[in-house]
């Protein structure tokens, strides 16, 4: 009779460190790159010509990576947290950690009120704020986090709903009123709820906290994700499907609905991707390296690729009218600029900008700027 073995953890402790200080893990790289070409996807509308929906092959991307692109990307900040940690990284002090955290909250909130307004950088900075108690949790701790996040995150996102008005209406014509509206939208009512999404964070950690250079663990990582999206089909179908009112609501699948439908299933699905980036063989992950370089450089590469969009796609090409084909050849466009940018950047840096000045944020004291060891050559 075989026996099954549960993945091998490392230490929890940001002491105490198992892994290779040196090295990155280049399946979480490529991971977190082919996330964010994926999320721009969801930021470039290519129309039809009749102005409505696309029926093209970027239409079909933004369909199947609706609400879930954003939650691989999310998730991986918690798995490069675990990492880094395990790794004695300064980066990951509690100090650091606030830092980053309100460092990030100030450029997402800056981006939401000016050019972006989905941007998912303050919903980072809370997720860091909250990080020094996160990293210190017990792998029991996280379990119950991400459980209450992603199975009772939704539940109380229709309590929460239901009473929009009365919160935001509170402090309506003072000087609260922005700030408050800007709290309720980070923690119940905006594209990334924190209810829900602290759920996705703490997953992360938890993966994070794995053995990722082990063949068995990532087999097991992918099973697991595997079976739980297909479960979480099956369930929703054998009970009928959502429906607008009611708890049937919570059984909604679509992207960025908020409620259990989607949460199980999208983490599911973000498990299995990020499994599937680190299964691959070296020689592929070579091939692919662009990818992975734009991936070990998110937060330049997530600014650059806003910029591109708001910048140039939605007034420089979506106003013309041009055709479905000239749409997604201009959309192959930015994404070929995004990974060329942060390759040149990779060769006279090793690191993007972005990173450069968050490390200096997160530790001033640090003259030069390294790579974060094991957070993102497996």
């Amino acid at each position: 009779m075989s026996t099954v073995v549960a993945p091998p953890f490392l230490p929890a402790s940001p002491v105490v460190s198992a892994r290779p200080t040196g090295r990155r893990i280049v399946g979480i790289d490529l991971a977190r790159g082919l996330a964010l070409v994926a999320m721009c996807t969801q930021h470039v509308t290519i129309e039809g010509p009749d102005g409505g929906e696309s029926s093209g092959w970027v239409a079909w991307l933004f369909r199947e990576s609706a609400g879930r692109a954003s939650v691989v990307f999310f998730a991986l900040a918690g798995v490069s947290l675990a990492l880094i940690t395990a790794g004695g990284s300064s980066s990951a002090e509690p100090k650091a950690l606030r830092r980053r955290g309100v460092a990030l909250t100030g450029i997402g909130l800056a981006l939401t009120g000016t050019i972006w307004e989905a941007s998912i950088l303050q919903h980072y900075g809370v997720a860091f704020l909250l990080a020094p108690w996160l990293i210190r949790a017990s792998r029991r701790t996280l379990a119950v986090i991400a459980a209450a996040g992603l199975l009772l995150g939704p539940v109380a996102l229709l309590g929460v709903w239901s009473v929009d008005e009365e919160v935001t209406g509170v402090a309506d014509g003072t000087l609260l009123d922005p700030v408050i509206e800007t709290v309720w939208d980070i923690v119940a009512t905006g594209y990334y709820p924190m209810i829900v999404w602290i759920g996705f964070f703490a997953c992360g950690l938890l993966v994070g906290r794995l053995d990722l250079r082990r063949a068995s663990v990532i087999g097991w990582l992918a099973a697991v994700g595997v079976i739980v999206a297909v479960a979480a089909d099956l369930v929703v179908g054998a009970l009928g499907g959502p429906a607008e009112m009611g708890a049937a609501q919570l059984l909604d699948t679509t992207g960025h609905s908020g409620m259990t439908g989607w949460t199980v299933q999208t983490g599911g699905m973000a498990l299995a991707a990020i499994a599937a980036a680190l299964a691959l063989p070296t020689a592929v992950s070579r091939r692919l390296g662009p990818v992975v370089t734009t991936g070990s450089m998110s937060l330049s590469a997530y600014l650059l690729h806003i910029a591109l969009v708001a910048g140039v796609f939605s007034f420089g090409v979506a106003p013309l009218g041009w055709s479905v084909g000239a749409q997604e050849a201009a959309f192959l466009g930015l994404v070929t600029a995004m990974i060329a940018t942060c390759v040149a950047l990779g060769r006279w840096h090793r690191v993007g900008p972005a990173e450069w000045v968050m490390k200096r944020i997160a530790t001033p004291r640090q003259g030069s700027f390294q790579p974060e060891p094991g957070s993102a050559v497996r």
